[in-house]
């Protein structure tokens, strides 16, 4: 397959402890393209032809064998040595490190507001209490002058 202009950025994801890439890719027009298009009003069609053609053009699957949600061992930690079933195994890796679960600062769930640090907190807060008082303040200030206006 060619690719024409492309970009990546390398990172390191501090808070999953794992390196990971961003990739801009431009392919001349594909058919695979055109679906995608003419299926954007049925998501779920389009992740499966974009899953087929994954599939099909580089091997790459996203299967998971079943949903794993806690696990009596973190999959991370197992030595490799100690491995009893790979194909468990792999999808015990995929649940805990690969799968994307929404969270309070996900871009995909633009419903939910993110959660703020203590110290964003404290810092609105006090903002409130400033604004609070320079409105205090301004009354005071401006009670004299009505009384003298009338």
């Amino acid at each position: 397959m060619k690719i024409e202009p492309y970009w990546v950025r390398f990172e390191f994801a501090s808070s999953k402890r794992q390196i990971h890439a961003h990739f801009l890719a431009i392919s001349p027009k594909s058919m695979m393209q055109q679906q995608y298009f003419e299926n954007k009003k049925d998501t779920k069609k389009q992740a499966n032809d974009l899953a087929n053609w994954a599939k099909k053009m580089f091997g790459l699957t996203a299967y998971l064998q079943k949903e794993v949600t806690t696990f009596q061992v973190q999959p991370c930690s197992v030595k490799y040595t100690d491995i009893q079933d790979c194909e468990d195994d792999i999808n015990n890796l995929l649940n805990a490190v690969q799968k994307h679960i929404c969270s309070s600062y996900c871009i995909l769930d633009m419903t939910k507001k993110p959660i703020k640090t203590k110290q964003q907190q404290s810092n609105e807060q006090n903002q409130d209490d400033n604004k609070k008082e320079k409105e205090k303040k301004n009354e005071k200030e401006n009670a004299g002058w009505d009384m003298v206006r009338r």
